[in-house]
C-alpha cells in the first residue's frame, strides 16, 4: 500500500512540474512582443510656424515643411525610398531651391531619377499668398533644371497647387498617387500634413548632413536657425551660388554654346546679298527688254522683234550667279556651319564664378564664419 501511495505522488510531482515549464513559453512571447511595440519608431511631428509644405515626388516622395521666407523648416521622408537618401539632404538654414536640388542630386546618383524620368513638385498646404506661392514653385522648377542641365540629364518638371492647398488641414486627406519613374519602387497614397495631425512615420529622424563650418548646435540639426549669420543662418555657405563657387551662365545659361552673332550668318549658312536667290540684274524674270528695236524689227539681234533678250547677268534662268538660287553662298567659317560658337563669359564651361563668394564658397557676409558679422 505504501509502495502505491509512492507511486501515485511521483506521478502528480511530474504532472505539476509539466504544467509549469508549458507556461514559460507564453510569459516569453508576450515579453517580446511587449518590448518590439515599446521600440517603434516615433511619429514624424511637423515644426512650428511653418507657413508652407512643398511635396516631391521623383520617386522618392519628400514633404517640405517652409516658414514664410522659402527656408526649410524640415523635410519629412514619405515613403521608403525616400528614406534610403535622407540622410544626405542637407536642409539646415537652406531655402527650397537648394533642398530640391539636392534631392534631386541624390536621386540621380541613386538611379531613382534617370534620362526622360519626372519630378512633381506641389504645394499641398499654405498660408501665403498666391504670389509667394508661384514663387516658391519658380524657384524649385529652376533649380531642378540647373542641375539636371549640369549633369546632362534631361527630365520633365510639373508644378501645381493641391486643390485643397488654401484650406484647412484638420482632417488627412489622401495624396493622388504619382507614377513612379524608377523599377525600385512605387509610390503609395500619403496623408496630407497637418499642423495638428502627424501623417506619416518620422522617416526623417537622422540628422541632416551640414558643412564643416556650420556650428555644432543641436537647433541646427535639427533644421532650424541658428545664432549667428542673418545672411546664411549661420551654415557659412554662400547661399548665392549654393557652396559651389560657381553659378550657371547668365549668357548661355549653361548650354556652353552662343548662337553666332557675326553679320549675315544664319543658322551657319551666309546669307547671298541677292533678292531671295533672284538673279538681281533681271530680277528672276530670265530676259531683259529689248532697248533697241522695242520688238519692231525681227532682224533685231538681240530680241529677233520679240522685244525682250536673254539677261545677261544669268543664263536665262532668272538665277543669282552666285549662290544659285539658294540664298546663300555657303557655310559660316566662323561657326563652322552649326550657327554656334562656344560661349565667350564662361569660355565654354557653362558655368561662371559667383559674384558674391567670388569662389571661395564661403558666406561674403560672414566670410564662411557661421558668426554675426563685426
Amino acid at each position: 500500500m505504501a509502495k502505491r501511495i509512492l507511486l501515485l505522488l511521483s506521478l502528480l510531482a511530474l504532472l505539476l512540474m509539466t504544467c509549469s515549464c508549458a507556461g514559460e513559453p507564453t510569459a516569453t512571447v508576450s515579453g517580446t512582443v511587449s518590448t518590439a511595440a515599446s521600440e517603434a519608431e516615433p511619429a514624424f511631428t511637423p515644426p512650428e510656424n511653418y507657413a508652407t509644405v512643398v511635396r516631391v515626388t521623383i520617386n522618392p516622395e519628400f514633404n517640405l515643411y517652409l516658414d514664410s521666407t522659402e527656408e526649410v523648416l524640415a523635410v519629412e521622408a514619405v515613403n521608403a525610398d525616400a528614406e534610403q537618401l535622407m540622410d544626405r539632404i542637407r536642409f539646415a538654414g537652406r531655402k527650397v531651391d537648394g533642398v530640391v536640388q539636392d534631392i534631386v542630386a541624390t536621386a540621380i546618383d541613386d538611379g531613382f531619377l534617370k534620362n526622360e524620368g519626372a519630378v512633381n513638385v506641389e504645394i499641398i498646404q499654405t498660408e501665403l499668398d498666391e504670389i509667394a506661392v508661384k514663387d516658391i514653385l519658380t524657384h524649385a522648377e529652376e533649380a531642378v533644371e540647373r542641375h539636371t542641365k549640369e549633369v546632362g540629364v534631361t527630365v520633365h518638371t510639373e508644378t501645381r497647387v493641391a486643390e485643397d492647398a488654401y484650406g484647412p488641414a484638420e482632417e488627412p486627406v489622401p495624396a493622388s498617387e504619382t507614377p513612379a519613374t524608377s523599377s525600385k519602387a512605387t509610390v503609395s497614397k500619403q496623408a496630407t500634413p497637418s499642423k495638428q495631425t502627424a501623417s506619416s512615420k518620422q522617416a526623417a529622424s537622422s540628422k541632416p548632413t551640414t558643412p564643416s563650418t556650420q556650428p555644432a548646435s543641436s537647433q541646427a540639426a535639427q533644421g532650424g536657425k541658428v545664432e549667428g549669420c542673418s545672411v546664411c543662418q549661420g551654415s557659412g555657405v554662400c547661399e548665392y551660388c549654393d557652396g559651389k563657387g560657381t553659378i550657371t551662365c547668365e549668357e548661355c545659361h549653361g548650354a556652353k554654346k552662343t548662337k553666332c552673332q557675326r553679320p549675315g550668318c544664319v543658322n551657319g549658312q551666309m546669307k547671298c546679298n541677292c533678292n531671295g536667290g533672284k538673279c538681281h540684274v533681271c530680277n528672276g524674270a530670265g530676259k531683259l527688254k529689248c532697248t533697241q528695236c522695242d520688238g519692231t524689227d525681227r532682224n533685231c539681234p538681240y530680241c529677233h522683234g520679240t522685244g525682250y533678250g536673254n539677261c545677261n547677268g544669268c543664263p536665262g534662268d532668272g538665277l543669282c550667279s552666285q549662290c544659285k538660287g539658294t540664298g546663300y553662298t555657303g557655310k559660316d567659317e566662323q561657326c563652322g556651319g552649326t550657327g554656334y560658337v562656344t560661349c565667350g563669359p564662361c569660355n565654354g564651361t557653362g558655368k561662371t564664378e559667383c559674384s558674391q563668394c567670388h569662389g571661395s564658397k564661403k558666406c561674403p557676409a560672414c566670410n564662411g564664419t557661421g558668426k554675426k558679422p563685426n
